[in-house]
C-alpha cells in the first residue's frame, strides 16, 4: 500500500495509542505517524512517508474514560490549525474495567451507557473535523475469552467476555452510522493475551513476543506494534 497523504493526524482515546507502556516513540498512534528502524518491515510506511510535513497531535491519555475523551479531549479539537484530516479514535476500555466483577445486568446497563458515549465522542468528532478520515477501534480483551483477570476486581468474571462482545458490536454498529472506519483490535489481539502466557509483565516487553499485553490491560511493545499495522491496514479500505 502507498503510504497515504494527510496534513494533520490527531490521537484520541487512551493508552491503546499511546506511548506510556510500549516506550517513547513506540505507542501505537506514533508508529502510525513515523515508523523507526527497529521495524523494518514497516519502512516507508507511516504517515511522514506520504506527507514529510504531516503534523501529529496527542491527546490520548493514559487511564482515559470515554467521559474524559468528550470532556477534556474532543474540545481541543476545536483550535487546532490546520484542522485534523485523520483522527484515530480508541475507548471504551477503561470503562469497561471499572464495571469488572459487577452483577450481569448491572454491566448491560455499563456497557449501554459506554457505547452512547463513544457514539457522542464520534459526533464530536465530525463536527469539530467533518472531512477528516475517522478510524475507531474497538475494546481488546487480555483474558483472550475467559473472563479471568486476576489483580483488577476479580480473579474471574464470566459475563465479561460476552458484554465485551455485545460493546464491540455497538462500536461496529455506531462506526458505520458515523462513516467512521472500524479497526477491529478486539479480533487481532485475541490468542496473545491469557492464552498465549502472562500478561502482567513489565513494560514495553519483546518487540516479537507472543503476549502483546503488559501490566494486564495495556498493550507492551509488540501490542502497540499490531495496533498501529491494524490502524494501516484499515486506511486502505
Amino acid at each position: 500500500m502507498a503510504a497515504p497523504r494527510f496534513s494533520h493526524y490527531v490521537a484520541l482515546g487512551d493508552s491503546i495509542q499511546t506511548d506510556d507502556y510500549p516506550g517513547a516513540g513506540r505507542g501505537a498512534a506514533a508508529l502510525l505517524h513515523r515508523n523507526p528502524a527497529e521495524f523494518p518491515e514497516f519502512a516507508g510506511r507511516d504517515l511522514l512517508t506520504g506527507n514529510p510535513g504531516c503534523r501529529f497531535t496527542m491527546l490520548a491519555l493514559d487511564a482515559a474514560t470515554t467521559r474524559g475523551v468528550l470532556d477534556e479531549q474532543v474540545p481541543e479539537l476545536e483550535g487546532l490549525d490546520p484542522a485534523p484530516d485523520l483522527v484515530t479514535v480508541t475507548a471504551g476500555g477503561n470503562d469497561f474495567v471499572e464495571l469488572f466483577g459487577v452483577p450481569e445486568h448491572v454491566g448491560r446497563d455499563g456497557v449501554g451507557a459506554i457505547a452512547a458515549r463513544i457514539e457522542e465522542i464520534l459526533g464530536a468528532v465530525r463536527r469539530a473535523a467533518p472531512a477528516a478520515r475517522v478510524l475507531v477501534g474497538t475494546v481488546y480483551d487480555p483474558s483472550d475469552g475467559t473472563g479471568e483477570l486476576g489483580g483488577v476486581t476479580v480473579d474471574e468474571w464470566p459475563p465479561g467476555p460476552e458484554l465485551l462482545l455485545d460493546l464491540n458490536d455497538t462500536i461496529r454498529a455506531v462506526a458505520k452510522e458515523s462513516r467512521a472506519t472500524l479497526v477491529d483490535i478486539h479480533a487481532r489481539f485475541l490468542g496473545h493475551g491469557k492464552r498465549a502466557g502472562a500478561v502482567d509483565g513489565d513494560p514495553p516487553g519483546p518487540a516479537d513476543g507472543p503476549v502483546w499485553y503488559c501490566r494486564l490491560i495495556e498493550p507492551n511493545r509488540r501490542g502497540a506494534h499490531e495496533v498501529r499495522r491494524a490502524f494501516w491496514e484499515a486506511l486502505a479500505l
